[in-house]
C-alpha cells in the first residue's frame, strides 16, 4: 500500500486473553525438532534470499493450540496487514453485509478529509465495483475502510468490536485502523486468531463460516495464489504494509487443510525495500511447509485434486535460483509508466545476472551481445516451469503467468538495446516517450481485451485463460515491432520489409474490431452486474483512439529523431502492421 499519510502519534496495542493463547503460552514442550530444523532452514533461506531484517515462522496444531514448531528471531510488536480478516469478520457478525454484496472501490483512489487510501492498482484504474469477497482477497484498503465505515459508523465502535478477538484499540483512525496501520500484534497474536477461525471457536457460526470462504477464495482466486498447493487445500490471507521505519512487513497466516483444518501457520518477513509481496515472499513458504507437513504426517489424508500453481522442474537448481528474482519482482508489483525508471534499473542489473550464467555454463558463442545471452538464457530456462500435463483453467493460466514473465524481461531487453542505438539525450527522450506512451496504450489495451472477454464468457471458466493468452499476443507484438525497429536502424536490409499499410489507414481498426466482438458479446438477459460491466467496457474502448494516436505519434517522432535515410517510411508501415496485427488479435476474441 502507497501511504499519503503519517502513522497516527499514538499507537495502539493488541492483547489476547483467549483460552487458546494461554495455553499457547505454556506449550513449549510440544515442540517437534525434527520439524523445527527444517522449518528454521526454510526460514533463514527465505531471509538470506530476500536480504530481510526479520522473519518468524509458527507452526500451531489447531485442535490443541500447541505449537509444533518455532523459527525465526524474537518476537516483533509491529503493525500487520493481517489485521483486515478480523476487520471483515467483525463486519461480518453484524448481520448488515455479506460477502456477496458489492462495493464501490472506484478508480483505487479514495479521499477522506485530509487523508487519502490507495488501493495496489490504482495506477491502473482500481477496481470498480466488486464483492465484498473480492475486495478482501484483493487486499483493498478502500473496500476494508468503506466495510467498516458502514458497517460501524464511526471508530470507537469498530474499536469496541474486535476487542472481541483479544485487539485492544485504544486511539483509532476508521481511515487506517482496518488495513492494520495504528494496531501492534505479533506473529503469535495473529497466528492464535486465525488458529481460532480454523477450529470455528468464534461464537457467531455463519459469521466464522463465510470468513472461511473468504480465505479459501484468497488463495484460489485473490492475491494469495502463490500459496496455493496442489497436495493439500490452504485459507489464508496474505498481509503486506510499510513501517513507519520505511521497512515492509510481508506476511501469510492461514490453516490446512481447508476443509479440516489440523494445522496453522504464520509466516512473518520484513524486508527493506520493494518489492514487498505477501503472497509471493510469504504463501510460497507457506505452501512449502504445509506441503512438508503433510508429506510427513498426514499419508493417510485423503488425496486432494487441487491444481497448484507454479510446479516447476528443478532439474537445475542454479537456473532456478537465478529465475526466481524476476519471477518474483515481475509479480510482485504491476509494472507501469509511473514506475518505469526503476524497473529499467532493475532488469539492466538483473541482465548482467543471466549474462555471468551464459559465460559460465557456456550456453553458445561468447561473440554474442550481452542482450543476446540473456535472451538465450530466459529461453532456457522455459523448460524449468514445465507443467503437469494439466489442461486445467488454473493449469493454463500458470502457463501464462510465466509466459508473461518472459515477455517483461524481452520487453525491456529489447528497449535497452534501441536505447545503446540513440547517440543523443534528445533521441533517448523521444525513445522514452514512444515507451511510455505505449505502456499507457497496453494498459488500456488490456483491460478493454480482458473485459471483452469476460463479457463473452460470462460466468465460464474460460474467461481468465482466455484473456491472459490474448495480452500475452499484444507484448509479443510490440517485441516484435521493436526488434524490427533495431534491425531497420543497425542497417539490416533484411529486415526492410516494405509491404504493409500505413497508420493512417489503420490506426481505428482495433477500435472497430473492439466494438463488433463486444457487440457479439451482448446478452440482454443478464443482470445489473453484466450491465455495469459492459458500461466500462464501453468507456475503456472509446479512449482507445487517442491512446493510439499518441503513441503512433510519439513513435514516428523518435525514428524520425534517429535520421536515418529513408527508414520513416518504412517504420511507419511496421506500425501499420502492427495496428492490423493487434486487430486481429482482438478478432480472435
Amino acid at each position: 500500500m502507497k501511504k499519503t499519510f503519517a502513522i497516527v502519534g499514538c499507537i495502539v496495542t493488541i492483547t489476547a486473553c483467549t483460552p487458546t493463547q494461554q495455553k499457547v503460552e505454556q506449550s513449549s514442550t510440544t515442540i517437534d525438532s525434527t520439524l523445527q530444523i527444517k522449518i528454521d532452514s526454510i526460514l533463514q533461506n527465505k531471509l538470506s534470499e530476500l536480504d530481510a531484517t526479520f522473519g518468524q515462522i509458527i507452526v500451531m496444531e489447531v485442535q490443541t493450540g500447541e505449537i509444533k514448531a518455532s523459527a525465526g528471531t524474537e518476537p516483533k510488536t509491529q503493525e500487520s496487514g493481517l489485521i483486515r480478516t478480523a476487520s471483515l469478520l467483525a463486519a461480518l457478525e453484524t448481520k448488515t453485509v455479506q460477502l456477496s454484496d458489492t462495493v464501490d472501490v472506484g478508480n483505487g483512489i479514495l479521499t477522506i478529509g485530509k487523508d487519502t487510501l490507495l488501493d495496489h492498482n490504482w495506477y491502473k484504474g482500481g477496481y470498480g465495483k466488486i464483492s465484498i469477497q473480492q475486495g478482501f482477497s484483493f487486499s483493498s484498503n478502500i473496500a476494508n475502510y468503506k466495510i467498516a465505515k458502514h458497517t460501524f459508523k464511526d471508530a470507537q465502535v469498530f474499536a469496541k468490536a474486535l476487542a472481541k478477538y483479544g485487539y485492544q484499540v485504544k486511539d483509532t483512525n476508521l481511515v487506517y485502523n482496518p488495513s492494520g496501520y495504528g494496531v501492534l500484534t505479533t506473529p503469535l497474536q495473529n497466528l492464535t486468531f486465525y488458529n481460532a477461525i480454523a477450529q470455528g471457536a468464534i461464537s457467531d457460526k455463519i459469521a466464522v463460516n463465510d470468513i472461511k470462504q473468504a480465505l479459501e477464495y484468497t488463495v484460489t482466486d485473490g492475491l494469495a495464489k502463490p500459496a496455493m498447493s496442489d497436495e493439500v487445500k490452504i485459507a489464508g490471507a496474505t498481509g503486506t504494509i510499510q513501517l513507519p521505519n520505511g521497512q515492509y512487513a510481508v506476511e501469510f497466516c492461514g490453516y490446512f487443510p481447508a476443509d479440516n483444518p489440523q494445522y496453522s501457520v504464520i509466516v512473518s518477513i520484513n524486508k527493506k525495500d520493494k518489492p514487498a509481496s505477501g503472497g509471493l515472499m510469504a504463501g510460497t513458504v507457506f505452501k512449502q511447509i504445509a506441503e512438508l507437513i503433510m508429506e510427513e504426517v498426514s499419508a493417510n489424508v485423503e488425496s486432494l485434486e487441487f491444481w497448484t500453481a507454479d510446479t516447476i522442474l528443478k532439474t537445475n537448481k542454479e537456473l532456478v535460483a537465478l529465475m526466481n528474482p524476476l519471477y518474483q519482482y515481475v509479480h510482485a508489483d504491476s509494472l507501469s509508466a509511473l514506475t518505469f525508471e526503476k524497473d529499467l534499473k532493475w532488469m539492466n542489473e538483473y541482465r548482467e545476472k543471466l549474462c555471468n550464467y551464459y559465460n559460465a555454463n557456456q550456453l553458445g558463442a561468447d561473440t554474442i551481445s550481452p542482450y543476446a545471452k540473456a535472451d538465450a538464457v530466459i529461453e532456457v530456462s522455459r523448460e524449468l516451469w514445465k507443467l503437469d500435463s494439466d489442461d486445467s483453467t488454473m493449469g493454463m493460466n500458470v502457463r501464462n503467468g510465466v509466459e508473461y514473465t518472459r515477455l517483461v524481461f524481452q520487453q525491456f531487453n529489447e528497449y535497452a538495446q534501441l536505447l545503446d542505438i540513440c547517440k543523443t539525450d534528445k533521441q533517448r527522450k523521444l525513445l522514452k516517450d514512444e515507451m511510455m506512451a505505449w505502456l499507457e496504450l497496453e494498459d488500456l489495451l488490456s483491460k478493454a481485451y480482458t473485459d471483452c472477454t469476460y463479457l463473452k464468457y460470462w460466468g465460464g471458466s474460460y474467461a481468465s485463460p482466455a484473456s491472459s493468452a490474448g495480452m500475452l499476443q499484444i507484448w509479443e507484438s510490440h517485441i516484435s515491432l521493436y526488434r524490427k525497429d533495431k534491425g531497420i536502424l543497425k542497417n539490416d536490409f533484411e529486415a526492410w520489409d516494405t509491404q504493409g499499410l500505413y497508420v493512417e489507414c489503420v490506426k481505428e481498426l482495433p477500435v472497430k474490431c473492439f466494438l463488433i466482438k463486444l457487440k457479439e458479446s451482448i446478452y440482454e438477459e443478464e443482470g445489473e452486474e453484466y450491465k455495469e460491466q459492459l458500461n466500462t467496457t464501453k468507456q475503456d474502448i472509446s479512449q482507445l483512439s487517442s491512446k493510439i494516436k499518441k503513441w503512433t505519434t510519439e513513435h514516428q517522432l523518435w525514428i524520425k529523431g534517429i535520421d536515418k535515410c529513408g527508414i520513416e517510411d518504412i517504420s511507419e508501415k511496421y506500425v501499420g502492421n502492427m495496428l492490423v496485427e493487434l486487430s486481429s488479435i482482438i478478432s480472435s476474441i
